[in-house]
C-alpha cells in the first residue's frame, strides 16, 4: 500500500506519495487543481494508494 498526502492550495496542490516503509515514491506540483492532473499523478504511481 502507498500513502499520499495532498497539500491543497487555491491555485495548485502538492502531492507526495510514500510506500509502506516511508520511502518517497513520487512528488508533484499539480497546477490549477485539475482533475485530469490528479488522475495522471495517481495513474503513474501504479498499485493501491491510500489518501
Amino acid at each position: 500500500m502507498n500513502y499520499t498526502g495532498i497539500d491543497y492550495h487555491k491555485r495548485y496542490s502538492v502531492a507526495c506519495t510514500l510506500d509502506a516503509q516511508g520511502r518517497k515514491l513520487s512528488e508533484a506540483r499539480i497546477e490549477a487543481n485539475s482533475p485530469e492532473a490528479f488522475e495522471r499523478y495517481f495513474k503513474n504511481l501504479g498499485g493501491k494508494t491510500r489518501w
